[in-house]
């Protein structure tokens, strides 16, 4: 039989997740910014390709999971200890 978690665990997962969301939101915004201000010719090499999509979800995700493990990472150090 499993054990309830105790509600420091359960605060701490909804600090992650929250902040996990967060930074993908963040991250797909500056990918975003990039692509549509043509920042070193990304736009263009993107639409260079034949299917524009794939090299565009790559590039959105990869952001996205950075700023996401960044932000992440910040939120857990800097939770004082008691």
């Amino acid at each position: 039989m499993m054990k309830k978690p105790h509600r420091e665990d359960t605060d701490l997962i909804t600090l992650m997740g929250l902040h996990a969301a967060e930074g993908s939101a963040a991250g797909i915004a500056i990918a975003s910014l990039l692509v549509l201000f043509n920042a070193g010719g990304v736009k263009d090499l993107i639409l260079a390709t034949g299917e524009p999509y794939v090299p565009l979800t790559f590039f959105l995700l990869s952001f996205a999971s950075i700023v996401a493990t960044v932000d992440v990472a910040l939120a857990v150090m800097s939770i004082k200890s008691e």
